[in-house]
């Protein structure tokens, strides 16, 4: 099963919810897997591109005390970059900021966050 959430405080709640009634092993390898896409938002590529759409992903398996699990994902959009003379970085600050945020929620809660994607 998998489990989307479209806010990282659904996220989070999700999360808290599963390690405060299991335990932290409940989470495969006490890991939350963060990373943040970054593509085009004009019809070029990445690279010769001005605007930049900044997506945070975060994902967990959930290992229920009955042999199941569950993915849990969020996509959450952070914003766009602006790589022109003003050079504006909304999307990454926003990015960057949350990364921390779940970052700081994991090690309350006896995980670690580790970089990449865990795809279904």
């Amino acid at each position: 099963m998998r489990v989307v959430c479209s806010s990282v405080g659904d996220f989070l709640k999700d999360l808290e919810t599963q390690v405060v009634a299991y335990g932290p092993d409940c989470v495969v390898q006490k890991t939350v897997r963060t990373n943040v896409d970054k593509s085009s938002l004009e019809d070029k590529p990445i690279r010769d591109s001005v605007k930049i759409g900044v997506i945070l992903q975060a994902s967990a398996v959930v290992i229920l005390p009955n042999d199941g699990e569950y993915l849990l994902q969020l996509g959450f959009d952070c914003g766009v970059d602006y790589l022109d003379a003003s050079k504006e970085l909304r999307g990454t600050k926003v990015a960057e900021a949350l990364s921390v945020e779940i970052e700081n929620f994991c090690r309350t809660l006896g995980l670690v966050t580790g970089p990449g994607m865990i795809e279904p």
